[in-house]
């Protein structure tokens, strides 16, 4: 329904109330209230093209330019920047347009959605409550239901399934009290698809059916397609293949008159699924053929996505290398699209293409990645598909997925989150904290990430998913020299954070005085348990990448432990920038920005042996000296001064491995 957020004619603002919209797109008058008329119709009959110009031309009143801005900027938002150039600039529209108005409140709503598109649920949720808080005072239920809408989607991202819940159903109660017909319609197809992405599809029937009803009932040939084809997805997702083609043949028949080609594509590839669902590859590859035909030579690349991920499902027996190419390439576009369930079924195919090959660990990682956005998403449909797969594969989970938990100081906020104890510390990309996780009962060390500020968000989706496999594999090491990692997750504003292991002990920095150390057995009877613990680090396929003093703790009985591996993969600058780790530290191939190996912990590792044994750094008038073997090669190390000359070695195959470190400097410490 129409939002009054400027004063229109009583014959323009009666027919936008009245949803009368084919007749307000029709019209040809020239001033600019009926531009802007013409702009809202449009919009709501999904002519967006039309839309913009109706509203560039209605900008050109005074009075309306500011509401022509607002609302171009919810077209905006389907740009490639959009979401971004938008939030920026409803930023500054706010700044100089407040007080309590639907344009401020319509605006404020425009910057939720936007900030929600960018995965800052946060801010998503700061802009929303205050445009549905306006909205309120206003007196305008319309615009609440709106944003309870918007809000339900932003709590169902977040993993709030209440919240989610409670919101979609606040939004049908208006809409209901309103007569809005057209918007419970878009109320109760949330609700079905949400429902169906819980693993409910009795209740996502239900509610999607209703949401058919009205569509048949006010004409709308859109969201009759629409549904069809989400209940025949339904029903071949229960084993009711019969009842999906049905529904299919309906909507791709109504599609196809209302010459919706988007729609039609898309019910060709859930045609060609449900063909693959029964065994009929021959149906599968002619609907796949009809669906490209539609694509056309140069299809969008969210289109070329869904082809391509549905031609490898069709040769995953005849190509699996293709298929494994193909699917790859559907992981990361869902991904970077962020589609959580076609990314979380890619990974699964993905995850079995690659177990058929053989390639354990690969497949491994697939699992566990969907499981955690899974988690993160709270989608439990995929629990028992993937909780099938760890088994096959043996897999345990190590680090829990968390969602929604409450960070707070007060004990009256954390019922079941993390109740701070104390700050412990800070960097430019964490702040850590002493804290009481209140479900498990013990203390941890909590650390806050700042993440949104420093990366975009498929770059965010990257670092924590490569990370959270490092603290996977750490953990399953289950060497006491590592940090145990309990939980990796984003509280309940969004914001990303760890649960490790609380040490009650100093950093290793504090122990070094900047003098030579007075009892190097010590020096290598320390160093070779730190060396034992990077040796079980690096069996698992994890590199620490910022190994230094700072970074390995000294418990109260003085062993060591080895903390935030995997935290380098978050440590780099602005988005674009990669992580290397300390440059006091770095091995040459860390300063050159190759990949990371074993080898650059150990040039870490060696400066550390150097420092401590020595008082100062290695540098270039202050180093230990390479040993060469009688014939002009690099012979073995035999005492500490000769390990950190091999382990300083710019060539990285030259370098001692962690064991072998370990083993020289235990016999040293004897």
């Amino acid at each position: 329904m129409w939002i009054a957020t400027v004063g229109l004619p009583a014959s323009l603002a009666s027919d936008l109330a009245e949803g009368r919209f084919a007749a307000l797109a029709e019209l040809t008058a020239g001033d600019a209230a009926t531009a802007f008329a013409r702009g809202i119709a449009l919009a709501s009959l999904g002519h967006m093209p039309e839309a913009r110009a109706a509203f560039e031309r209605a900008a050109g009143d005074s009075s309306l330019a500011a509401a022509a801005q607002v609302e171009t900027g919810f077209l905006d938002l389907n740009r490639p920047d959009g979401p971004a150039s938008v939030a920026k600039r409803m930023t500054d529209f706010l700044k100089v347009n407040d007080g309590k108005t639907l344009l401020v409140a319509r605006a404020d709503h425009l910057l939720g959605v936007a900030q929600y598109r960018l995965m800052h649920a946060g801010d998503a949720l700061d802009a929303l409550t205050l445009a549905q808080e306006t909205y309120r005072s206003c007196g305008c239920e319309t615009g609440e239901a709106q944003v309870f809408d918007t809000l339900g989607m932003v709590h169902q991202w977040m993993g709030n399934e209440t919240a989610a819940l409670v919101c979609y159903a606040h939004s049908l109660a208006l809409k209901t009290r309103l007569g809005d017909r057209y918007g419970s319609a878009i109320t109760l197809g949330n609700l079905g698809r949400y429902c169906a992405l819980l693993g409910r599809p009795a209740e996502a029937a239900g509610f999607l059916e209703l949401d058919l009803k009205i569509a048949e009932e006010t004409g709308d040939a859109r969201g009759q397609a629409r549904v069809l084809s989400d209940l025949a997805e339904i029903a071949r997702d229960t084993g009711d293949l019969r009842s999906a083609n049905d529904k299919l043949a309906r909507a791709l028949a109504i599609a196809r008159g209302a010459g919706l080609k988007q729609l039609e594509l898309e019910i060709e590839i859930n045609l060609s699924t449900t063909a693959l669902a029964a065994g009929d590859s021959g149906q599968a590859a002619a609907h796949l053929a009809a669906a490209r035909a539609i694509a056309g030579a140069a299809p969008s690349e969210f289109d070329k996505l869904l082809l391509d991920w549905t031609q490898a499902r069709l040769i995953a027996s005849s190509d699996r290398q293709q298929a494994i190419a193909l699917v790859t390439g559907a992981v990361s576009g869902f991904r970077d699209s962020d589609i959580p369930s076609l990314e979380i079924e890619a990974r699964l195919a993905l995850a079995e293409l690659l177990l058929a090959e053989s390639r354990q660990s690969e497949a491994e990682r697939e699992t566990l990645v969907a499981l955690k956005r899974a988690r993160e998403r709270n989608l439990p449909r995929f629990r028992v598909r993937i909780g099938e797969l760890m088994e096959r594969l043996s897999l345990a989970e190590g680090v829990a997925e968390e969602t929604g938990k409450a960070i707070d100081d007060k004990p009256s906020g954390t019922v079941d989150g993390y109740l701070v104890r104390g700050r412990l510390g800070g960097g430019t990309f964490a702040t850590v904290y002493r804290a009481f996780d209140v479900e498990r009962a013990r203390e941890v060390a909590l650390k806050v990430l700042d993440l949104e500020s420093r990366y975009a968000k498929v770059e965010r989706d990257r670092i924590m998913d490569s990370a959270r496999l490092d603290m996977e594999a750490a953990n399953r090491a289950q060497h006491p020299g590592l940090v145990k990692v309990y939980a990796i997750g984003r509280d309940a504003r969004g914001n990303a954070y760890l649960a490790v292991e609380f040490i009650q002990g100093r950093a290793l920095r504090d122990a070094l005085d900047g003098k030579p150390a007075r009892d190097p057995k010590l020096v290598c009877s320390f160093l070779a348990d730190v060396a034992e613990a990077l040796a079980a680090l690096h069996a698992h396929g994890v590199v620490h990448r910022d190994l230094k003093p700072e970074n390995i703790m000294m418990r109260a009985d003085g062993s060591p432990v080895i903390v935030d591996f995997g935290i380098a993969h978050m440590s780099g600058g602005k988005s674009g920038e990669v992580s290397r780790g300390t440059p006091e530290y770095f091995s040459p191939e860390q300063a050159r920005g190759e990949p990371s190996t074993p080898s650059d912990d150990m040039f870490s590792f060696g400066v550390i042996l150097w420092e401590w044994l020595t008082g100062a750094r290695p540098d270039a008038a202050h180093g230990p000296a390479r040993k060469s073997s009688l014939f002009g090669g690099r012979g073995a190390p035999r005492t500490a001064e000769e390990l950190a000359a091999a382990l300083l070695d710019p060539k990285g195959a030259y370098r001692p491995t962690a064991s072998e470190a370990a083993a020289l400097l235990r016999s040293l410490a004897a």
